[in-house]
């Protein structure tokens, strides 16, 4: 996260000549989330991103905004997020009884719309009583969330609130799921959405950012922004469908977020940077 690491990193090139290449993940270049202000912080950002051997965003939105901000590069590209291997492990789970969706937050409402999901939920409930939802993660906004489903009526029947959970778990949790769902205002590069892909897991998501560049076109769903709704309806639609969907045919969209394939692309940029 630039800034004060990148100036280090320039440093380090002025006084040894060794190129630096930067990997931005941070979202507050994008209108939604900004937090680049300051003149001296834009003056210092700009140097570097200048000065660098290549600069990475992690998502084509991420790039767009910050070059609409002129953080510019002549070497400037587009690098996947990488998802850890635990989350490509043979896929054996074969879920039976209640649909098992599956959420995973850092409990940040401004930007996941936790509160979108549960009203989603609570419209569900009305139709079908076949289903659970899972979430999992912690975050700023937990103790809001959980007594906001308490007032829906929802935690614990429709609703399991499992806190913060290792990767392992995480992964075990998506293989044991019938589907994912994302109802965020704003991402810069949904990891999690990566992870689900990975995993073979269905996805519901909102229209976001870069999340219609990862899914798969008829196979997983996407519902505009904050149309609770549009997502109750695509939540029950792929109920309804979810285990009749080849997750290894997901699997195979995900593999480009692998460690071997995002390693030989990063690769090859630092050959680029030395030569």
């Amino acid at each position: 996260v630039m800034t004060r690491c990148a100036v280090l990193a320039y440093f380090i090139k002025f006084l040894y000549g060794i190129p630096y290449v930067i990997v931005e993940h941070w979202s507050r270049y994008l209108p939604q989330d900004f937090h680049f202000t300051g003149v001296p912080r834009k003056w210092a950002t700009k140097f570097v991103v200048r000065r660098a051997g290549y600069v990475l965003a992690v998502s084509q939105v991420l790039k767009d905004a910050m070059l609409s901000l002129g953080l510019s590069n002549p070497k400037f590209g587009v690098v996947n997020n990488v998802v850890d291997d635990r989350y490509y492990a043979d896929l054996t789970s074969n879920p039976k009884g209640k649909i098992k969706i599956l959420h995973v937050s850092c409990f940040d409402e401004p930007s996941k719309n936790l509160k979108g999901i549960l009203d989603a939920v609570s419209l569900l409930s009305k139709q079908t009583t076949n289903f659970e939802l899972n979430v999992i993660g912690h975050g700023p906004d937990y103790d809001m969330i959980v007594d906001y489903s308490e007032t829906l009526q929802l935690r614990d029947r429709f609703v399991f609130f499992k806190g913060l959970q290792p990767p392992d778990v995480v992964a075990q949790e998506m293989m044991k799921s019938d589907f994912f769902v994302l109802f965020s205002n704003f991402e810069t590069a949904s990891v999690v959405v990566c992870e689900a892909l990975a995993a073979g897991l269905p996805i519901v998501a909102s229209e976001i950012c870069q999340i219609p560049k990862m899914i798969r076109q008829g196979v997983d769903m996407l519902v505009p922004a904050r149309d609770v709704k549009a997502l109750s309806m695509a939540m029950l639609e792929m109920m309804q469908c979810c285990r009749c969907i080849d997750r290894s045919a997901i699997r195979e969209a995900g593999i480009k977020y692998s460690y071997p394939a995002v390693g030989r692309y990063l690769f090859d940029i630092y050959n680029e940077v030395l030569s």
